[in-house]
């Protein structure tokens, strides 16, 4: 949420930060971040700070009581379903052009009308963000006023945020088919102008654009003729609110149309043929790789579509950071916690750009880094189920049975040669020479190709987890019999603690890393590399869920600790509630991938976090975790 970045943008300065800074750390209008700055001024005093404003300077937020505006940050951390049902009612408020009844409203949320009167204040402190107005009326019900431009600033966050109710909207209104047209003439048009733009500025321009033709679709606003000053952003804005008026018959108000042209402005650049740096920055980048390459035994050196675009991507990086210009990332807490191991790797590597190309990089920046080592690393994973071309099923004899399970099996490996074997026919099974055998029964003659015990018939719950012993080698650690998650073998009793007294955070996790270390999981420097990733950005996520690993995957066997904090501890201005502290070797990356997944999964429901927290023992705690499945 901006509204926090804000904050912590300035708690970290040791100087005033200009607005010019904001709206380039932002790539947001100076009207929309006065209505934030001017909505922190107003609240200041109840939340524990101060916000100066020095005209020529900028702002500076000093801290007056620790206690209340810790109390204040800390409410941007709490249950997220809980902000996420507080933003979908004021963008429900948003949507409506006269008053809604309590009932209508508790109706749409599936909650009740007393709560929906506790969340008032709350939602009050969303609309004066926006300079919006909260107002009830008895025997009508309450709505969202405002002026038009700031009703449409409220709308066009929501949707670059995408909250659904008004993404929802806003396409059905604006964004019907014909709405293509509008894009390809937009994109047409940087092409004849010879421009360049990435996702994140085409982004911020075509959610302006679908907001603002919502926006004069709903209030219907007189067209205005668009001035033309000569210049190339001048032509596209002309070209693309032409292709509108045709397509919508509809028109921009003029001040409408100059923001358009400054929004283009900023968010295009002409093409660069060559980045001068680019050849040294090819070498840079093979030696990195090859490095990677060899320390996690990965391909990424050989993947040549993928080094295209990662220095096409860093060259116009570190071009536009010798020039103080970065992006926002809206995904990085996303990616940073569903792809650790790419994340960790975009950190060093960035690391090395910044040593050799004296640049800062953005955890924001290392986001969009890390996406082009998770497409390769995903291409990896799909070419592990390749590598088994001939594949023998034994089964107790060539019936109904046998075809069943080889259907099965077949479904998995589109593109192997899978043949069925009685028990009887091991001759002809040893002949065939299979790259992986599936057995019902164990074997009475030697193989040196990974075997797999199955059942008789198999159900689709037991293909999944054939998949995830191939994805992570690991044929002899699982049965298929015992019915148990793969993950949960990863979990120790004598690795669990429940913590009832106050310590810090950092102190916890080494605390947690120095017992890894020395039981003999976590390998050499695990403690130093756990700390030296925490470092870089937490890895304190939705409710509370912690997940600190290594920023190289070192161990020597793998296992997660867990701590639960029946006290939860503020870091950062987070609040950590349960700790699952990660050890994987090297190859782990499919199993890190599948955890994060299942992580991912829990700190989104409510219900597993509170039972978990409320667990008394290691057995309590795994039998709540078993139930994930």
């Amino acid at each position: 949420m901006r509204i926090l970045d804000l904050i912590l943008d300035m708690v970290h300065a040791d100087d005033f930060l200009s607005m010019e800074y904001f709206m380039k750390k932002y790539q947001v209008s100076k009207r929309t971040l006065q209505n934030d700055l001017s909505f922190l001024s107003r609240i200041s005093s109840q939340k524990g700070f101060q916000l100066q404003h020095v005209r020529g300077r900028g702002y500076l937020l000093r801290v007056c009581d620790e206690k209340a505006f810790h109390e204040y940050v800390a409410t941007f951390g709490n249950s997220s379903n809980h902000h996420n049902r507080l933003e979908n009612i004021f963008a429900y408020l948003l949507l409506q052009s006269d008053f809604v009844t309590m009932e209508v409203i508790a109706d749409a949320f599936d909650i009740s009308v007393s709560l929906l009167k506790k969340e008032r204040d709350a939602i009050i402190e969303m609309a004066e963000r926006f300079h919006l107005a909260y107002e009830s009326k008895t025997h009508h019900g309450i709505r969202i006023t405002g002026s038009y431009s700031d009703i449409k600033d409220a709308v066009a966050e929501l949707y670059f945020y995408e909250n659904p109710l008004i993404k929802k909207e806003v396409d059905h209104q604006a964004v019907h088919g014909t709405y293509q047209k509008i894009e390809e003439r937009l994109i047409g048009e940087f092409k004849i102008h010879d421009f360049n733009i990435n996702y994140s500025e085409l982004k911020n321009i075509t959610v302006w654009l679908r907001v603002t033709i919502y926006m004069n679709l709903r209030y219907a606003t007189p067209v205005v003729k668009v001035k033309k000053a000569g210049d190339a952003f001048y032509d596209i804005c002309s070209s693309v609110l032409n292709e509108i008026y045709k397509v919508y018959d509809i028109g921009f108000q003029e001040y409408e149309a100059e923001a358009f042209h400054d929004l283009i402005q900023s968010n295009i650049r002409k093409k660069v043929p060559e980045v001068c740096f680019s050849a040294r920055l090819q070498v840079d980048i093979d030696e990195f790789l090859a490095s990677i390459d060899q320390e996690y035994q990965t391909a990424f050196n050989e993947d040549q579509d993928f080094k295209k675009l990662l220095l096409t991507h860093v060259s116009l990086l570190v071009d536009r950071l010798h020039q103080k210009i970065s992006y926002k990332n809206t995904l990085i807490d996303e990616i940073c916690f569903r792809y650790p191991m790419s994340f960790n790797i975009a950190i060093r590597f960035c690391d090395m750009l910044s040593e050799k190309y004296q640049v800062t990089v953005t955890h924001d920046e290392i986001g969009f880094v890390a996406t082009h080592f998770v497409v390769h690393m995903e291409k990896e994973s799909r070419y592990k189920m390749k590598r088994f071309n001939k594949i023998g099923v034994v089964c107790s004899s060539g019936g109904g049975s046998a075809y069943l399970i080889k259907m099965k099996i077949e479904s998995l490996f589109e593109e192997a040669d899978v043949r069925t074997f009685s028990l009887m026919d091991m001759k002809d099974l040893t002949e065939y020479q299979p790259d992986i055998i599936f057995t019902i029964k164990e074997l009475d003659i030697p193989v040196q190709v990974p075997v797999i015990y199955i059942k008789e018939l198999l159900d689709d719950t037991d293909l999944l987890r054939i998949k995830e012993v191939l994805h992570f080698d690991m044929y002899d650690s699982f049965s298929l019999d015992d019915g148990q998650p793969y993950y949960t073998s990863l979990f120790q009793k004598e690795f669990f603690e429940i913590v009832d007294d106050d310590k810090e955070y950092l102190d916890i996790l080494k605390e947690m890393a120095e017992q890894i270390e020395a039981g003999g999981y976590g390998g050499k420097g695990y403690c130093q590399y756990v700390l030296e990733r925490e470092s870089y950005m937490n890895t304190i996520y939705v409710n509370g869920i912690c997940l600190p690993h290594p920023i190289e995957m070192c161990a020597e066997k793998n296992l997660i600790s867990v701590k639960i904090l029946k006290r939860p501890i503020l870091y950062e201005h987070k609040q950590a509630r349960m700790i699952f502290m990660i050890s994987l070797t090297k190859d782990g990356y499919e199993i890190l991938k599948d955890i994060t997944r299942k992580l991912y999964e829990l700190m989104n429901n409510d219900r597993l976090v509170n039972e978990l927290s409320k667990s008394a023992s290691f057995e309590e705690f795994m039998a709540v975790m078993k139930t994930m499945g």
